[in-house]
């Protein structure tokens, strides 16, 4: 979920190794299978999804390559009668891979109220960590680093990286909750879920909400307050630093967006009723020379060559649909 109304790509200078030199130290030492390292952690990844086109299904199937591993069980909360639903389900079903399928209507609170409908009626309590994610994005590399990193932290939050568009807070594609504070998401889920009538109001009164819930928490990319980049979407409004992170496999995804278009109307942010905490997170160091940026907007080759990318990630038809 991302509060964007517009997608415009932004040129800055390159951010310097000192900057993300900490996390490549870290990923580095944590990139390896999560059943070496934690061979007792236990995590279920919870995977909402809305299948109403053909890219949403094949970014599921491509995302279960990085995401299914040994100690990790998934699950999949898709709505029920989408145009595509049926062949997600029977890919699913004709796979070798232990996965729960589950469909449910789809309704305002999107894919909260999915992560939710799983938790209140089919959750056990026997893991460690929950992890939610959704179908927004595509994985392009191992994920593993995450999970161990977020076990070994052991903080009731563990968020994949921050952003200070609007306001501090972990972008909510992928994050996880320590099994004994997961009440805590579910009581203020139902605390505003009555507000939650958009797409904005779920951005407003959960994403931006998580890091108030949590005083325990912590992200695997501290990002958000880098020079250049406060008040920014990585993903999409600062090509440099993504780019550059990509490129060390320290952000190893491309949002759908950015292949498919932002075809959401313009809307926005909904105030939101709980008075935000103060933002503790450090002060940002000011640059010693001027960015000069250069925005450049979407060009339509951009989007065939995303969208050809797409194509090639994962071979998928209506008839016949593997995971490969």
């Amino acid at each position: 979920m991302n509060s964007l109304s517009s997608i415009t790509f932004t040129r800055s200078p390159a951010y310097p190794t000192k900057d993300i030199k900490h996390p490549l130290l870290q990923y580095r030492a944590l990139n390896k299978p999560c059943v070496k390292l934690y061979p007792n952690a236990r995590f279920l990844t919870i995977i909402a999804c809305h299948t109403t086109s053909l890219a949403k299904v094949r970014t599921i199937l491509n995302n279960l390559k990085y995401l299914v591993f040994a100690t990790n069980r998934i699950v999949i909360v898709n709505s029920v009668g989408t145009a595509h639903g049926k062949i997600l389900r029977e890919a699913i079903e004709k796979s070798s891979l232990d996965i729960e399928y589950k469909e449910i209507p789809n309704d305002s609170c999107l894919d909260c109220g999915k992560w939710m409908h799983y938790i209140n009626n089919y959750y056990k309590k026997t893991h460690d960590y929950v992890v939610f994610t959704n179908d927004s994005y595509l994985i392009h590399g191992s994920v593993q680093h995450f999970y161990n990193a977020m076990y070994k932290r052991g903080t009731e939050l563990y968020g994949y990286n921050d952003s200070t568009q609007i306001r501090y807070h972990y972008q909510s594609y992928l994050f996880g909750i320590k099994n004994n504070f997961i009440h805590k998401f579910c009581n203020h889920f139902e605390r505003v879920k009555k507000r939650l009538k958009s797409y904005m109001d779920v951005v407003g009164n959960i994403e931006l909400q998580l890091t108030n819930i949590y005083a325990s928490r912590d992200c695997f990319l501290k990002i958000g307050n880098l020079r250049g980049n406060v008040d920014k979407n990585v993903f999409f409004n600062n090509d440099s630093l993504y780019f550059q992170l990509k490129s060390q496999n320290l952000l190893p995804f491309t949002k759908l967006k950015r292949i498919t278009g932002d075809r959401k109307e313009k809307e926005k942010i909904m105030p939101v009723t709980a008075k935000p905490k103060p933002n503790r997170t450090p002060p940002v160091v000011p640059m010693k020379t001027p960015l000069q940026p250069n925005v450049i907007q979407r060009s339509r080759s951009s989007v065939r060559s995303h969208r050809s990318s797409l194509r090639t990630l994962v071979h998928v038809n209506e008839q016949s649909l593997v995971i490969v």
